[in-house]
């Protein structure tokens, strides 16, 4: 007999504790404690929730069977029994009007031997399906429209055109039209397939539970798009967990199971509900149960994922429960956050993606696209693009040539349809040079044009040409490559056979020569590269090295100090790049003979380029900008002695001598040793002795080539400073003229460069 109740037990639209990803948890049931409600199957259109309960929700008394099968209307509050007794899982058609469960009890009076049959609920009819002898029929799966219905076992997809089943072990699918069974997977570890859905309504996809170690199970899916098993799920191991039960939506975007395991946070051993959204990849966590929750947990989501039905401990909902029926369940409706409308990515120079996100890209150019949930489907403003790579978290694509100039978008999507998407600037350049270890840091890709072969590379011959592996540049209208901080000649740029790799053939100046590690940057229609090593070899040139010490602060951290350490800043005022490997800077004290030393790194230093040197300080002023080299000397700020030399070896002695001193200056009217006619001005704890002519000047004159000036550190990164070189002052020599009226043959001259 079927009868409607309304529900005199109402609905409980209770607000539970829960994580931020499960916008409402809804307590649909609120039956006695030591009632159980279990099993609940929730429709396509999220209406209608099915499920058994030991409670006597109609007042028909003790005499009637421990578990009635209910109906439940979500939208208007009513219930209706369906059926007296057991009612495991039953199986719904999308709108629930129709609803098929496996029963021993006889209900339409056809089961007097009380064998487990298929009954179909029709609202208001209830027939009794199966008509069997000492035959256990149970499980059965319905079709979207209820016109089909599978049991012992087997599970059949919405539209009815493929059952799943099981076999001692093994997955299989049969073909719902041609009845042909195919073989998915063979003796599956602890195979477990839900009693509610575990198919897609359009058969594409099957879920199931199996172990893949001790007390270790995990949730898989395979996906007959792909003809393949994927793992869901990363779950640890736990001696005492509940069935993963997964069951997914009617669309096969979301997957929901329950475990006692970690998933997104910390467990505290309670049992916890979650829903993974595929297309996302994102797992949200619906329930926050206390940790004396422990029961099973069976649940049911609508067609799109975003409502979940599920049985659950009534001590989620009520705290103070007995401990005696603390896990007794009471039914649960959930809302799922939405998916977003688009997921966000981040776009980089492929031949650069270890350094920050691009904010250009070019036409014809190579571009990493990085995010979640990625797929292969790529378009840049529109248009669908080559792809070289394609995984769940990164893209490589190919910019088409025609792109417009300007504001552009670029957006990727999965094979489920859900999509990410990055806004950038398409400019005619955004170069990127490819290196060695694939993320754009330290020795370039770069080729002999000649002999096709690595470096390191000789110019000395003037006539080194190398071939540069780019991204970007092909449709710059001016391409400049530096190499140690010296312009090379731009011969080419090529295309490579691959699309969006380009090759900037270049010429070396022979006066690279000996500069070993030296670093590349290509700059086009005002672009800079991701900057590169390249090592050149073969004899030095002839030295133009004149690296000097630019500026000096002892006053950091001291009283009114701007910044907050002392420093040294170096600077190369010669015409040619200077290694700076195994030299040091050294300090003593105005009338000290002691030194102390601090190692400079191995820096290729070109010309106009600084160099920073932090050393000790206090708690005022201003950090200084990153340091090249850092040491702990604490420096006068009125007066004391500094020293650039080419080794490592302390000084020695009030006035050293070491030939190995590249450079020295005194400071302050106390220092006692200087070069030239006296020692640069006294430095304070506000100004630093500065070196004129923006570090030009040097005529080997303390007294004259320092003035004083606020402190202004700079490092390696500063903009560049070249100073002027005069080319071939003719200084006269007598005894040379002499040897020239008297040998036509001997020199006449000596030349010497002069600032």
């Amino acid at each position: 007999m079927l009868r409607i109740l309304i529900a005199f037990l109402a609905f409980l639209f209770i607000a539970l504790p829960r994580p931020e990803t499960a916008t409402t948890v809804k307590r649909l049931t609120n039956t006695p404690p030591e009632a159980l409600n279990l099993n609940p199957s929730l429709s396509d259109d999220g209406r209608t929730v099915v499920f058994e309960s030991s409670s006597d929700l109609f007042g028909d008394g003790h005499d009637q069977p421990s578990f009635h099968g209910v109906r439940a209307d979500v939208a208007n509050g009513t219930f209706m029994e369906i059926a007296q007794g057991r009612m495991v899982l039953a199986a719904l058609s999308r709108d629930a009007n129709v609803v098929a469960f496996a029963s021993r009890e006889d209900l339409v009076g056809e089961n007097q031997d009380r064998n487990s049959e298929i009954f179909v609920f029709e609202g208001p009819v209830l027939r009794q399906f199966t008509h069997t002898l000492n035959e256990n029929n149970i499980g059965p799966s319905i079709s979207s429209h209820g016109g089909l219905i599978v049991f012992n076992g087997r599970k059949i997809s919405g539209d009815g055109s493929r059952i799943y089943g099981e076999r001692n072990s093994d997955l299989f699918v049969i073909d719902g039209e041609t009845q042909a069974e195919t073989l998915i997977k063979s003796a599956i570890p602890d195979l477990s397939v839900t009693a509610g859905r575990a198919v897609s309504n359009d058969g594409m996809r099957f879920v199931y539970s199996s172990s893949v170690g001790p007390n270790q199970t995990q949730v898989f899916m395979f996906d007959s798009r792909e003809k393949s098993v994927r793992q869901l799920t990363q779950l640890g191991s736990r001696v005492t967990d509940v069935k993963l039960q997964p069951t997914i939506s009617g669309d096969g975007k979301r997957v929901a199971f329950a475990t006692r395991r970690r998933v997104t946070t910390a467990s505290d051993g309670s049992v916890e509900l979650y829903v993974l959204d595929l297309p996302t990849g994102q797992m949200h966590q619906v329930t926050n149960a206390p940790s004396s929750a422990t029961a099973e947990v069976v649940a049911s989501l609508n067609f799109d994922g975003s409502l979940v039905a599920f049985n659950f401990p009534r001590v989620m909902s009520e705290p103070q429960a007995d401990d005696n029926f603390a896990n007794n369940s009471e039914i649960y409706v959930a809302t799922v956050a939405a998916r977003p409308a688009f997921g966000s990515g981040t776009v980089l120079n492929a031949a650069a993606p270890g350094s920050s996100p691009a904010t250009r890209i070019a036409p014809g150019s190579i571009v990493s696209f990085r995010g979640d949930a990625l797929g292969a489907r790529v378009t840049v403003n529109g248009q669908l693009v080559k792809v070289y790579f394609a995984s769940a978290t990164e893209v490589i694509l190919v910019v088409p040539e025609n792109v417009a100039l300007g504001p552009g978008e670029i957006i990727v999507t999965n094979a489920d349809g859900f999509s990410s998407r990055a806004e950038v600037v398409i400019s005619s350049a955004a170069p990127g040079v490819f290196t060695v270890s694939g993320d754009g840091k330290g020795e370039g890709i770069i080729l002999d044009s000649d002999l096709l072969t690595t470096g390191p590379f000789d110019p000395s011959n003037g006539n080194r040409r190398l071939s540069i592996f780019a991204t970007g540049v092909r449709q710059a209208a001016s391409v400049s490559v530096t190499v140690g901080g010296q312009a090379t000649i731009v011969e080419t740029v090529a295309r490579a056979d691959l699309d969006g790799l380009d090759e900037i053939h270049i010429l070396l100046r022979a006066g690279l020569s000996g500069a070993g590690s030296s670093t590349l940057l290509v700059e086009a229609d005002g672009m800079k590269s991701n900057p590169v090593s390249v090592v050149l070899d073969g004899s030095p040139p002839i030295s133009q090295d004149k690296v000097v010490i630019g500026q000096i602060f002892g006053g950091g951290g001291n009283s009114g100090a701007p910044l907050r350490s002392d420093f040294i800043e170096i600077f190369n005022a010669g015409g040619t790049p200077v290694n700076l490997a195994g030299w040091s800077v050294q300090y003593a004290s105005a009338t000290a003979s002691t030194w102390s030393s601090t190692n400079l790194t191995s820096v290729v230093l070109s010309p106009g380029q600084r160099y920073l040197i932090q050393q000790a300080g206090g708690n005022n002023g201003a950090a200084l900008p990153t340091p090249d080299a850092t040491g702990t000397i604490a420096m006068a700020a009125g007066a004391g002695k500094v020293a650039l030399v080419k080794s490592t070896a302390a000084l020695s002695g009030t006035c050293p001598t070491d030939p190995n001193i590249i450079d020295f200056v005194g400071y302050g009217g106390t220092a006692n040793c200087f070069r030239g006619t006296g020692p640069a001005p006294a430095a304070s704890n506000t100004n630093a002795a500065t070196r004129n002519g923006d570090g030009c000047t040097h005529t080997r004159n303390n007294a004259s080539d320092f003035t004083l000036a606020p402190p202004n550190p700079r490092n390696t990164s500063a903009p560049f400073n070249e100073c002027p070189i005069t080319e071939s002052v003719l200084t006269c020599f007598p005894d040379a003229l002499a040897q020239r009226r008297n040998h036509d043959s001997a020199p006449a001259l000596r030349l010497r460069r002069f600032p």
